[in-house]
C-alpha cells in the first residue's frame, strides 16, 4: 500500500520483498503540505452541492471509461479553512470539532452554574 515509503531510506523493511508485496520500496516520502500550500490549491475550487451529473457509458454492461479527466486532490472546501489560525496550525488532522464543542460548552455551562468541582474559573486556569 506504499506505507513503507515513510520509513528511513536505509530501513531494512524497505528492501524486504518476502514480508510484503514482493517489491522493494524505493520511492521518497511525499512532501508535507503547509497550510499556505493547501490554501493555494483550494482557493479556486468551485463547490457545487447535490448529485453530480450522470456520465454516459459507451459499453453494453456499464463498464465503460467513466474516469473524469483532470481530477484534483480536493473536492470541496472545509469550513475549518476559514479559521484565521488554520494556515499556521501544524496538526490540522488532530482537531475533533465535536469534542472541542463539548469541552467549550461544559466549561461555559459549569462557569455559569458556579460549580466548584467542574468549573474552569479558578486561579490555575
Amino acid at each position: 500500500m506504499g506505507h513503507r515509503r515513510f520509513l528511513e531510506k536505509d530501513h531494512r523493511f524497505r528492501f524486504n520483498r518476502s514480508l510484503f508485496n514482493g517489491r522493494t520500496e524505493l520511492r521518497d516520502a511525499p512532501t508535507t503540505l503547509t497550510g499556505s500550500d493547501i490554501f493555494k490549491q483550494v482557493e479556486s475550487l468551485n463547490v457545487t452541492f447535490g448529485k453530480p451529473l450522470e456520465i454516459s457509458n459507451t459499453s453494453k454492461r456499464g463498464r465503460g471509461n467513466n474516469e473524469v479527466v483532470g481530477t484534483k486532490q480536493w473536492r470541496k472546501k472545509v469550513y475549518c479553512l476559514t479559521l484565521t489560525y488554520w494556515e499556521t496550525n501544524l496538526l490540522r488532522h488532530c482537531l475533533d470539532v465535536m469534542h472541542i464543542e463539548k469541552n467549550v460548552c461544559d466549561n461555559v455551562l459549569y462557569t455559569f452554574l458556579n460549580d466548584p468541582t467542574k468549573s474552569k474559573d479558578n486561579l490555575k486556569s
